[in-house]
């Protein structure tokens, strides 16, 4: 918001400055400090040592351009330069959230509907038993939905719930995850009671289901969930296909929320490098990596444990940085949407680009279990 006049008429495609020329020809050359990729700079500073020691300890101001600014997540100067831009804004003047370019707005697609007339529902319920990939598929859901809604992501919410959904308010979507099949139930039955139009994703057991027919050959499984639980199911993530296909398995959303090809694309980039911190980074690593970090012998044995720890093999602060580099989060990051989209779980903080890097060293030497935070004075042994 405080860049400098010369390089905020640049972007703008005004005359520079007069005043101070020779600094504004300074600012402008190509060869000059501003002609380099923002988003690279940003993640530069991000994993400086000083951010890396201090940015938990040290003032807020230091984490930011100018007080006016919000702290640098990786995507920030993009964001802001391009609204700066489109939106001609004046010196210390900051875009409001959801703020979107006039080419942003063209390109987003009003209400979609299905094949069969029906809008986008209000309500999605992702119910599954713990450790059934769960957390992947809920994901999943809540960035199609994202997409399926760009024009409105703030519109979006996303969370684990152990409540029925309320319906109070008209212009929100809410995609919830639980843990309760009675809950998941029953929270059905009230949307239809309601006349709401309510979609039901599951994960269930099936060693056999697409692995000759794709996603088509799921019906089986599809018509048994349904039958189980006595309401519609729309969609089932087989557990055993998860090993064979990982965060691929996103990809059989494109029909169920009328997404282009070029929004498949997005989601999958995006799920590729989640998928990677969500086993191997954080308080819900897998049980297998956390029992690799602490130096004990994983639960699970052979090819489950093993591809966990190959797919861990990995320098996890690039996973990151690719992660905050993907067009997902530089869209949306900054216009409202979920916050669990730009983290590993709820129980974890927003990645930084050092974020896993600096929790996982203190999940393994404070030997922490499963679920649990370190505490903000936790540091490790030199």
């Amino acid at each position: 918001a405080q860049m400098s006049s010369s390089y905020r008429a640049i972007l703008q495609d005004r005359d520079l400055p007069l005043k101070g020329h020779h600094f504004a020809n300074a600012t402008s050359s190509s060869s000059h400090a501003c002609d380099v990729n923002l988003t690279e700079v940003e993640l530069g500073l991000m994993q400086s040592q000083i951010w890396r020691r201090f940015h938990k300890l040290g003032p807020e101001e230091l984490w930011r351009a100018s007080n006016v600014d919000d702290p640098f997540d990786g995507s920030y100067c993009a964001w802001i330069n391009r609204l700066i831009a489109c939106k001609n804004l004046v010196f210390n003047k900051k875009p409001k959230v959801g703020t979107v370019c006039p080419g942003e707005e063209a390109a987003i697609m009003p209400d979609r509907t299905r094949d069969d007339g029906h809008i986008l529902p209000r309500l999605i319920i992702q119910y599954g038993e713990p450790h059934t990939a769960t957390t992947m598929q809920f994901q999943a859901l809540c960035l199609a939905m994202v997409l399926a809604r760009s024009d409105r992501p703030k519109t979006v919410d996303c969370k684990f719930t152990g409540r029925e959904p309320s319906f109070d308010q008209e212009d929100k979507i809410q995609v919830l995850k639980m843990h309760s099949e009675d809950l998941a139930r029953k929270s059905m039955l009230k949307a239809n009671s309601s006349r709401r139009e309510a979609w039901l994703f599951v994960t269930a057991e099936n060693n056999t289901a697409g692995l000759e027919g794709g996603p088509q050959d799921l019906k089986s499984a599809v018509a048994r969930a349904s039958d189980r639980m006595q309401v519609q199911v729309k969609h089932v993530q087989v557990t055993g296909l998860v090993s064979l296909r990982g965060y691929q398995l996103a990809a059989d959303l494109q029909p169920i929320f009328n997404l282009t090809d070029n929004e498949t694309e997005d989601l999958l980039e995006y799920m590729r490098y989640w998928d990677v911190l969500r086993r191997c980074c954080g308080p819900q690593m897998s049980e297998s990596y956390r029992a690799i970090l602490q130096g004990k012998t994983p639960r699970s044995h052979g090819h489950f444990a093993n591809a966990t720890a190959e797919a861990c093999d990995v320098d996890l602060s690039e996973v990151e940085g690719n992660l905050i580099r993907t067009r997902v989060w530089q869209r949306f990051k900054k216009r409202g949407s979920p916050k669990i989209l730009w983290k590993a779980s709820s129980a974890d903080t927003e990645f930084t680009g050092q974020y896993c890097v600096r929790i996982n060293r203190l999940i393994q030497c404070k030997r922490l279990p499963f679920n649990v935070m370190p505490k903000k004075k936790d540091r490790c042994p030199s």
